[in-house]
């Protein structure tokens, strides 16, 4: 495999079931090679619940419309939804604090459309799960 295909894997897969184990397997795997008492830490976009659950309703959809523009998909999970893989996973002691990113233009997806991070219903968090 060239760099170019390697570049071009992504977390989020081609539908909803397979970006879910695909996040699934990577927090596993992660979980897997720590020591024991070793931490996981994550810093991540998140969504509202209610945000997450129209992103899976609209999954296929913004595939296909990103797909037009050979722009990857980008999955926004709620910290609940993370939580729960997480734990799923094997994760204990799992805490978060959210991180005050200020007038600071982050802009992950939105950059591709140009909308500014500070308008979106995004937020970051530090997650930390323990083994």
């Amino acid at each position: 495999m060239d760099n170019i295909e390697r570049t071009k894997r992504y977390l989020a897969g081609n539908n909803l079931i397979s970006t879910y184990k695909s996040v699934e397997n990577s927090l596993r795997q992660s979980h897997r090679v720590l020591k024991k008492a070793g931490r996981l830490l994550i810093i991540d976009a998140i969504c509202p619940r209610m945000v997450q659950g129209l992103e899976n309703i609209l999954f296929s959809f913004s595939s296909i419309v990103l797909g037009l523009w050979d722009k990857p998909m980008v999955y926004y999970f709620s910290l609940s939804g993370l939580i729960q893989i997480l734990g799923k996973v094997g994760f204990k002691e799992i805490t978060f604090s959210y991180l005050d990113t200020g007038s600071a233009q982050l802009r992950p997806f939105t950059s591709s459309v140009g909308i500014p991070f500070k308008y979106t219903p995004l937020c970051h968090v530090l997650i930390e799960g323990t083994k």
